[in-house]
């Protein structure tokens, strides 16, 4: 019973082991999250896309800039 204990102590260790060797390594490569969503400013939203010959621009609910193109 000591012996066939042993075994299984040593085994969910190993695994333990490998299971977190595992989940360090796919943090290593992982992309970084953005701390925060850029903040838009709509009237330069606006008046920045009227510059570059759109009809005007307003900020999408991802923070950014999105023009109005014909």
């Amino acid at each position: 019973m000591s012996h066939s204990l042993s075994h299984l102590r040593r085994g969910l260790f190993g695994i333990a082991f490998v299971g977190s060797m595992a989940f360090g390594v796919s943090q290593a490569f992982a992309a970084p999250q953005q701390a925060s969503r850029p903040y838009c400013f709509p009237e330069e939203c606006y008046y920045s896309c009227w510059g570059d010959g759109a009809w005007g621009g307003e900020c999408n609910v991802f923070g950014y800039c999105h023009c109005w193109w014909y």
